[in-house]
């Protein structure tokens, strides 16, 4: 339902010549009809509801748009750069210096989230500007919340896309109690 929803929305929005903000707003446009279409078929009020993370990229700019914990990377030379922010319960005690990143990872909450599609809609943009060998990476929480960033980092490196998402599923699977998708996307 999501992904049709995106594909819909730039199939009828989207024109070669169109801006940055008009990317950002293409996409807030299908988060939201995502939204709706996830409230519309659910069985009852936050029983069905997903995170989404999503990446436009043309001409070196990377336009991203996130709700929930799903995250987006931009990685140089090894090293994370920018990353989106987790709608969560533990990002916000982050952010309050309740508990440190290290702590965040083992704490009971870390799995819930504050933002969700079909549950309660609010989304993050970001604009990152790309460089020949910069990495764009789009994860799921069973990647990010078991393996150090600074080992995310290494494993896509100098790898090209497929190895280096063969090499981060295969390094979290060793330690998931959760899902893992990645999507690695690799600027020449």
């Amino acid at each position: 339902m999501v992904v049709e929803a995106l594909r819909e929305t730039f199939e009828r929005g989207y024109t070669r010549g169109i801006g940055v903000e008009g990317v950002k707003g293409l996409l807030l446009r299908a988060y939201e009809d995502a939204h709706r279409r996830i409230v519309e078929m659910s069985p009852g009020p936050g029983k069905m509801g997903t995170t989404l993370t999503t990446a436009f990229v043309r001409n070196r700019m990377a336009v991203v748009a996130n709700t929930g914990d799903s995250r987006a990377y931009l990685v140089q030379e090894g090293k994370i750069v920018a990353k989106t922010r987790d709608h969560s319960v533990v990002q916000e005690l982050i952010e309050r210096g309740i508990i440190s990143e290290e702590e965040a990872r083992e704490h009971p909450m870390r799995h819930v989230v504050t933002k969700a599609l079909g549950v309660d809609l609010g989304v993050d943009t970001y604009v990152w500007e790309l460089k020949a060998g910069d990495v764009l990476l789009l994860s799921t929480d069973g990647l990010h919340d078991y393996i150090d960033e600074g080992i995310i980092g290494k494993l896509v490196f100098g790898s090209d896309p497929r190895t280096a998402a063969e090499a981060l599923i295969g390094e979290a699977l060793k330690v998931t109690e959760d899902n893992v998708t990645v999507v690695v996307f690799r600027e020449v």
